[in-house]
């Protein structure tokens, strides 16, 4: 599944608000929020809508904004890297966009935008320590800052990236078709080696006249 971090030297900066510009022009996309704090005794991984569509939270504006699945972890910092792979096991296929500088060092994702502004003086949150967030923003695939200029530029590279996932999804469907034939089974591997979504592999596999063969409850189109 490909995966963007979205980070940024503190809150405040503008990162929601990158986000959400993102979900306007790539509905469905996931997304995972990370806070790093020490009010939580155990980690907490918040899937509920209820607790995610809480007025003023970040999570409701993704929601809001159209993404798919939203995910919140809330834990201590030592507590993140035991917590990060239960928490990406929820997601399905397809995009995740992951708004945390601490998970990104630990998931290296394809791309990294790095956001650059002044902190809002009221918003929540401490930020990342000051060592963290430079040595991420030096490796960031990109730089922004509101109004985003370079936008355009960050969602073709978006766009690049999932469609390289297309590309190797049409050659794994060519390798292991037998007979112009699919198995069920094997088409969801394949949603699962690439991050592309059910629909979208059965959609490819139609354009490559491919059949899918011993259907489980009609998953693919």
């Amino acid at each position: 599944m490909p995966v963007v971090g979205i980070t940024g030297r503190s809150s405040g900066v503008g990162k929601t608000q990158f986000i959400e510009k993102l979900l306007g022009v790539l509905p469905g996309a996931s997304v995972l929020k990370v806070t790093i704090g020490e009010r939580h005794a155990e980690p907490r991984i918040v899937r509920n809508k209820d607790e995610l569509l809480t007025p003023g939270k970040d999570t409701s504006r993704y929601l809001h904004a159209g993404a798919g699945t939203v995910v919140w972890i809330s834990c201590r910092r030592e507590d993140l890297p035991s917590t990060l792979p239960r928490a990406m096991e929820i997601f399905g296929s397809g995009l995740i966009l992951v708004e945390s500088n601490s998970a990104v060092e630990s998931l290296d994702p394809e791309i990294v935008v790095f956001v650059e502004g002044e902190a809002d003086s009221t918003a929540a949150g401490r930020g990342s320590p000051k060592d963290q967030s430079l040595r991420i923003r030096f490796r960031a695939d990109f730089v922004t800052s509101e109004p985003f200029d370079n936008f355009d530029l960050i969602l073709d590279r978006i766009k690049e990236v999932m469609d390289m996932s297309e590309d190797r999804a049409r050659e794994l469907i060519k390798e292991r078709a037998k007979d112009n034939r699919l198995a069920c089974a094997v088409a969801f591997k394949i949603c699962e080696e690439t991050g592309i979504t059910k629909l979208r592999i059965g959609e490819i596999i139609n354009e490559m006249d491919v059949r899918i063969a011993t259907c489980q409850l009609g998953c693919f189109p």
